[in-house]
Formats: structure tokens, sequence, C-alpha cells
């Protein structure tokens, strides 16, 4: 399925291994709609996202791409954090956070700035988050990305990140909250049920 993608990047990742975010693709066929399960090798756990038939995934060297047909310049990406793991989401560490949120942002961006920043964007699953919107300049085009770090309830932090232009930016930051409430572990050989 090809889809064009203007970058929603939502890069999920873990530290030191512990959970290996390049996708195991399933597709699942319930009531007539197709549903794609992704799934994130842990090391006593799996993990699973679910993305419906709009969405396509790309895997990459060390992590994962969504793409939607809907939103067509919007990118998903899941990618290690840069952020030390001694440095939990902490009021101490939020200069760390900034800093290596900026730094996700397209090489060759001018005039980038944290225009939001909201404290525990995702209070589900006993997980702690940390969540920024940026905007700057590319080309030419005025584009925001959203970088939201997720301390998963097993430990684990994931750094979500989303990127598209200004116009599209809410839509595809809703696909990206969408992609990430979809989380759920399972046990290792334990098969996920269609929805």
């Amino acid at each position: 399925m090809k889809t064009y993608a203007l970058a929603l990047l939502f890069a999920i990742s873990a530290h030191a291994g512990e959970i290996n975010l390049v996708a195991q693709i399933r597709t699942f066929f319930a009531d007539g709609a197709e549903t794609q399960r992704v799934r994130f090798a842990g090391t006593a756990e799996d993990h699973h996202v679910s993305i419906d038939s709009d969405g396509a995934v790309e895997k990459l060297a060390n992590g994962t791409r969504f793409t939607f047909q809907k939103i067509s310049t919007a990118i998903v990406e899941l990618h290690p954090s840069p952020v030390s793991k001694d440095k939990p989401i902490a009021t101490e560490n939020l200069p760390e956070y900034r800093k290596a949120a900026l730094a996700q942002l397209p090489v060759g961006n001018m005039d980038a700035k944290i225009v939001e920043e909201t404290p525990d964007a995702h209070p589900i699953n006993g997980w702690k988050s940390l969540s920024f919107t940026c905007e700057y300049t590319l080309n030419g085009a005025k584009l925001r990305s959203g970088v939201t770090y997720v301390t998963l309830a097993e430990g684990p932090q994931i750094l979500m990140t989303a990127r598209a232009s200004a116009e599209q930016f809410e839509g595809t930051a809703a696909r990206a909250n969408s992609l990430i409430r979809s989380w759920f572990t399972l046990k290792h050989n334990q098969e996920p049920r269609p929805s």
C-alpha cells in the first residue's frame, strides 16, 4: 500500500534493547475490516499497537514508520529514546528533555522553538510521559513536530515524535495519540485477538 508522507514522526523507543522497535507485522480481518497489529519484541513480554487499513507500516533500521492515506503527508516513526535511562521524567531533568526534543527535528530546520509543553500527556497504563510541540521552518515550509517521552510501567522509556505541516499537524497528532493508546502487552508467544 503506497502512501505519500509528510512526516508525523511518532518515535517510540526503549533503552538497552529492552524492546526491539523494528516491527513484526500481522494483518487480521474482523467484521470485514482489515486491521494490522504491529509487534515489538521485549525482553520478557511482547508489545503491540493496532493500525487500521488506512495505515501502512515500514520497517526501519532501528524502528518502525507508519504512514496514513487519509493524511497524505503523515508519518509515524518509532525509535530509541535519546535520553539517558538515569534521567527520569522529572522537573530537574526538563532542560535535557527540551534539548533532546529539539534535536529530533529534521536537519536544516530554522527558527525552531518549543511552543507547548505538556506533562503527563498519556496518563494511562501507569505510564509517565512528557510532551512537547515544536514549530520550525524547513525548505520554506512551516512545520510542527510533537515529541513525547513515555516511560512504560515496565520501565523502558519510549520517545514519541510527530512531524507534519502546520495545516495537517492536528490530524497527524490525533493519529499518533490513537496509535500510542492502542499499545498493549502480552507474554511471549501469546497471540493477540483480532479487534
